[in-house]
Order: structure tokens, then C-alpha cells, then sequence
């Protein structure tokens, strides 16, 4: 697609959705990266998690993101693979687009497996848009389907398929993120979790919250921080009525139209049958 095309498919989208055409050149460049991993020996272990697999489920006027985050499996994650990845993105092709790199950074020194950040500059034309992309490794997670239909942002044309986290990895990941720092206090600026964990609920029934219950195990064995199930409604209780929190989310909502409509307690208030939800999973 050339600069023209991106340009009005960019002016498109920000009139559709309200946000900013800046993001929505970065989510661009995204598409085309997962475009091109589409066609390499990478994409099969490459499992797609976090914003952009909710900005694809739900859509980009309930969901967007600025980064690419996946988990590694099937290989050895280390520099030098980093840079043949890299070295394979920025291969030159008779497209209007391509990648240069920026850098490569590990990112997870103190962890038993190495993550990476591998920062690239999109160019199009005259037009050129920083990403990053985010590689970790060694979580324990659900069963993850071999190949999944990622549906695309902005070309219906394109068929991207890759294995993603299920939803439920996301929930018991988000859901495990939010009770973990506010057992710690209420200085956790990760707003998307709580928007991500209320939409998420609100939007599908079809969600296994024994499935959830797994993975917050394992996630909390693999991390050795655990919690109990009596301390649940506490720290979303302390959440819910921190100022610090309500603060926080109101600036969440000034920069996401999604968000501007919906209030902090009632966020909550979905946090919180999440857990209720988890608590009789754990009965059963």
C-alpha cells in the first residue's frame, strides 16, 4: 500500500474511531509487520498476546494500542536470534514499505529467561513511524491453538494467521497484574487491565473461568507471589476507593474515547465479579 493509500485509510479510521491519526499510523506499521512475519519461518512461534490481540477481538473503536507485545516458543531466545529476526524484517522488497532497526534491548536481565525489545522505524514513502515490539519467553501458559485468524485493522483484503494467548490467558493476566500491585498500594497506572477486564466481561459469555482460575495459578506459581482468595474483595475494595485510582483513570479516559463513557466504580464493579467468578471456580 503506498503513502497515498495509508494517508486516507489513516484520515478514515481516526473519523471512525476518534483517535489520534499519530496511533494510528503506529498500529499501521504493526499490521504491516505482522504482514511480513505472515510469510517467515518466525510466525508459528510467534504467539500474539496483549493490546493488539484485544484491538483486533474487539475492534479499534473499543480497543487500540502502541505496542506489539508476543511470547516466544519452539526456540532459544537470545541476541542472536533477535538480530536474524531483525535481519529478516528489514530485508528490502519491491514494496513502497520497509523496516530499518533502531535497536535491540533486553529487557527481563533479572528473570531465568531472556525478553527482548526490538525497536524499528516503519517507512513508507516519505512517511516514517517509530514501534516496538516486545519478545518474551518462558511464561507457563494455557494451551495455546496452532494457528488462529487475526483479523485485520485496516485491510479486509489481508489474512494474517498466528497463534494469539486465549482470552482467558489475558483476563487471568490482567486480572493477576491488578490485584498483584494493589496488594502493594494504589500507584498502578495500568488503566487498560481494569478497562480491558470490564469490556471483556461485559462482552463475551462464553468465557471458562475455570480455564482463568488455571492460569492465575500458574502465573502466581511461576511469579511466587500468591494470593488468596480472601484477600480478593479487600484490595478491589482499596482500588475502588483510592482517589489516587479515580485520578488515574480519568486520565486513562482524556486520552481513549472508548473509555470517556464509562465510569470507575462501575469498571470495578466488574473487576470485582471477575474475581467472584474465580472464587467459584475454585469451589467447584
Amino acid at each position: 500500500m503506498n503513502e497515498g493509500k495509508m494517508k486516507q485509510l489513516v484520515k478514515t479510521k481516526a473519523k471512525e474511531t476518534g483517535l489520534p491519526p499519530q496511533q494510528l499510523y503506529g498500529l499501521f506499521a504493526m499490521e504491516q509487520l505482522l504482514i511480513k512475519l505472515n510469510d517467515s519461518p518466525y510466525k508459528d512461534h510467534l504467539i500474539l498476546k496483549g493490546g493488539y490481540v484485544l484491538a483486533t477481538t474487539l475492534g479499534l473503536d473499543r480497543r487500540a494500542t502502541r505496542d506489539l507485545d508476543t511470547t516466544v516458543r519452539g526456540f532459544h531466545l537470545d541476541k542472536e536470534k533477535m538480530e536474524e529476526i531483525a535481519d529478516f524484517i528489514t530485508q528490502s522488497n519491491q514494496k513502497a514499505s520497509q523496516f530499518e532497526l533502531v535497536g535491540i534491548k533486553e529487557t527481563r536481565e533479572a528473570f531465568d529467561y531472556n525478553g527482548y525489545e526490538l525497536k524499528l522505524l516503519y517507512i513508507n514513502g516519505k512517511a516514517r513511524f517509530p514501534i516496538s515490539v516486545d519478545f518474551t519467553t518462558g511464561e507457563d501458559l494455557l494451551d495455546v491453538e496452532e494457528l488462529e485468524v487475526i483479523p485485520s485493522l485496516f485491510d479486509t483484503s489481508v489474512e494474517l494467521t498466528f497463534p494469539r494467548y486465549p482470552l482467558e490467558q489475558i483476563i487471568a493476566d490482567k486480572w493477576y497484574t491488578t490485584l498483584a500491585y494493589g496488594k502493594e498500594g494504589d500507584t498502578n497506572s495500568r488503566m487498560k487491565d481494569l478497562y480491558d477486564l470490564h469490556v471483556l466481561s461485559k462482552s463475551y459469555d462464553t468465557i471458562d473461568y475455570s480455564y482463568v482460575v488455571e492460569a492465575v495459578k500458574k502465573t502466581m506459581t511461576q511469579k511466587n507471589n500468591h494470593i488468596t482468595p480472601d484477600e480478593y474483595d479487600s484490595i478491589i475494595n482499596f482500588l475502588q476507593s483510592s482517589e489516587q485510582q479515580k485520578l488515574t483513570w480519568k486520565n486513562y479516559q482524556r486520552l481513549y474515547p472508548f473509555a470517556r463513557e464509562l465510569q470507575f466504580n462501575d469498571v470495578m464493579e466488574s473487576v470485582k465479579w471477575i474475581s467472584n467468578q474465580l472464587e467459584a471456580s475454585l469451589g467447584k
